[in-house]
């Protein structure tokens, strides 16, 4: 998501692992920047090579499923298209806007 640091990232996995160690499946996702939410204009979700590589790990022990990779193009093209087409001024996303 959005404002994750490596350390977030690497207590998701380990909760995923330790999860999976229990028989739990675990559906993946990759962070895309949709219209409508606050994130609409961040940027598209990616993932490290070391996480590509747990999440596969995973994958291939049956642990873990979803079209996460197919996500990733998807979320690039999602924001290439939020920058062809802003709306300055205009609220982006479905919740009230905080000013800070």
């Amino acid at each position: 998501m959005p404002g994750e640091d490596r350390s977030d990232v690497d207590a998701s996995l380990r909760l995923a692992q330790e999860l999976a160690d229990l028989g739990a499946r675990i559906h993946a996702h990759t962070s895309m920047p949709l219209p409508g939410t606050p994130w609409r204009e961040a940027p598209p979700g990616d993932v490290a090579p070391e996480t590509i590589r747990e999440v596969a790990r995973l994958s291939r022990r049956g642990a873990l499923y979803g079209h996460w990779q197919k996500q990733r193009d998807h979320a690039a093209r999602l924001a290439a298209a939020a920058d062809a087409y802003p709306r300055p001024g205009r609220s982006r996303t479905i919740l009230p806007v905080v000013e800070r």
